[in-house]
């Protein structure tokens, strides 16, 4: 079990109680070290604090997720947060469970039992082991995932280069390269991408209005949605939205 915790008198609370059941315990003291330890070790379980410096609880839980190794794991929030936002986020992140502070010390091993079993048994129940090293994902895979997960919430309104950097646990250089050797382009061209690919999707599945559709993908302005749609696929949203009904365009 790997314990994610910046508190020490938590962390050592934690695996001190934990170690008499029978857990090998592994302590991180941020949310980037317990991701790089976790990558490392596969744990059966995260424990992991919401809050913390250098990288959060959910910065690094969607870096588990997003990563292959790691996704299979359980992690388990233990925070002092009452906040109904702060569980909904981590819930959405990728965390199976949330433990309140000041935590009792067997709910912590009961819900860590219960949670070690489901993910073994939905393991067993696809492949039975995690995946082979050769067929391990590289770190800078899992780093574009888990930017392309972020911004596919938020195409609307995008976080600079630099702060989406930052919320996945890296630097802008390192997520730059990233996407021009991963996707062979820049974080804005797949941003534009994005947004007018999905802005697709919208007109030949729903009946929103055309403008509607184009501020829900970051073109407040109606006549900058239509060039930047006929700029990328040779004609206005209106046509190929009536070229989609009319069954011209598949």
């Amino acid at each position: 079990m790997l314990v994610v915790e910046d508190s020490r008198d938590d962390q050592a609370l934690l695996v001190n109680h934990l170690s008499h059941y029978g857990f090998r315990l592994f302590v991180a003291s941020d949310g980037r070290d317990g991701y790089h330890k976790a990558t490392g070790l596969l744990p059966d379980l995260i424990l992991m604090d919401l809050r913390m410096p250098v990288m959060d609880g959910i910065q690094a839980c969607r870096l588990l997720q997003a990563d292959e190794r790691t996704k299979s794991i359980p992690v388990i929030f233990i925070t002092a947060s009452n906040a109904v936002e702060d569980r909904v986020a981590g819930l959405n992140a990728g965390a199976v469970d949330y433990i309140g502070k000041p935590f009792d010390f067997d709910e912590v091993l009961a819900r860590a039992h219960i949670h070690i079993r489901l993910a073994r048994r939905q393991r067993d129940a696809t492949t039975g082991t995690l995946p082979s090293s050769a067929s391990k994902p590289s770190e800078e895979d899992a780093l574009l995932a888990a930017a392309t997960s972020m911004l596919a919430d938020c195409l609307d309104a995008p976080p600079s280069t630099a702060e989406l950097a930052a919320a996945i646990g890296t630097h802008e250089k390192r997520l730059l390269d990233v996407f021009r050797s991963r996707v062979g382009m820049s974080v804005s061209g797949f941003i534009r991408e994005e947004r007018l690919r999905r802005a697709r999707e919208m007109l030949a599945e729903t009946g929103m209005e055309i403008q509607s559709i184009g501020a829900l993908f970051g073109y407040p302005n109606a006549a900058n949605f239509s060039t930047a749609f006929r700029e990328r696929f040779g004609m206005s949203p209106r046509d190929y939205r009536q070229g989609v009904r009319a069954g011209k365009i598949t």
